[in-house]
């Protein structure tokens, strides 16, 4: 099993190294002009919030395209965080009208850049408590590429491997899960994008604000309007069991899971929750 989610996670990064070229040469024709015309979009995230999920809306945007590429701040490979010098060079090599993934923190430079390129910047977030949940069951079982992986697959049993995700283990590699988190979450309030809950994102009953908020900015940025009934219909067709860190989509799981203790701790490095 481990050596097969393996296998697959080089697959992926091999089809990714394979669009390089036709990117490449996209690259050498853009202009500004085209940038105008055919804005990318920036599927940025909190970790385990429904990067993927958002990613199916954002690829089915007519005129857009994806080359799979994923600009992520902390590597999962190594536990390295990029310098700001090295994402700006990442996000400088994104071409008009490209889908890009990310897990980019907030910060004035990164703004900037994605200005710069007439980027339509979407970020989805998630409660907290939701994300420990499914960050500590991804790390223990199914990422067995990642530098954390050992880490959580040794803590035992499913409550210690919360644990860990919430408190951390007192190393720079894995702090507690407010030094994790917060770096990523001062993006919900950046007037320059457009912030998404994934419980939002999820409940039928809101989902069609959530499109008109991106139909709405891709407007902006592009000039011809894309109809929300569009958008709808494709959203409709989003399958979030068909990405390869699918953990659930029950937004209401963690209720069930975390203890009173875990509760309370989250409760206090994330003030705001309700």
């Amino acid at each position: 099993m481990k050596a097969g989610k393996l296998q697959a996670a080089l697959m992926r990064k091999g089809e990714a190294a394979l669009k390089q070229l036709p990117r490449a040469l996209e690259r050498a024709r853009a202009s500004p002009a085209r940038y105008t015309a055919h804005p990318p979009i920036i599927v940025n995230s909190l970790p385990k919030s429904g990067t993927h999920l958002l990613l199916q809306v954002a690829q089915a945007i007519p005129g857009t395209r994806h080359f799979g590429s994923f600009i992520a701040q902390r590597s999962s490979y190594v536990t390295r965080t990029r310098r700001q010098a090295e994402i700006d060079r990442l996000l400088a090599k994104i071409v008009p009208g490209e889908v890009v993934g990310a897990h980019l923190y907030h910060t004035p430079a990164t703004a900037s850049v994605l200005k710069e390129i007439n980027a339509l910047h979407l970020f989805i977030h998630r409660d907290p408590r939701a994300v420990v949940v499914s960050e500590a069951n991804y790390l223990a079982q199914m990422a067995t590429w990642n530098a954390l992986h050992k880490r959580f697959a040794a803590a035992g049993s499913v409550e210690a491997q919360i644990d860990l995700a919430i408190h951390g283990d007192g190393s720079p590699e894995l702090p507690c899960a407010k030094a994790r988190y917060s770096p990523y979450l001062g993006w919900r309030d950046a007037p320059s994008t457009v912030a998404i809950s994934f419980e939002d994102l999820m409940d039928l009953r809101r989902r069609p604000d959530v499109l008109g908020d991106i139909v709405a900015r891709h407007t902006a940025l592009k000039g011809d309007r894309m109809a929300v009934a569009d958008l709808a219909q494709i959203a409709a067709e989003i399958a979030p069991e068909a990405s390869h860190t699918f953990t659930g989509s029950d937004r209401e799981r963690w209720r069930t899971i975390l203890t009173p203790a875990q509760r309370t701790a989250l409760e206090e490095q994330f003030p705001w929750l309700e």
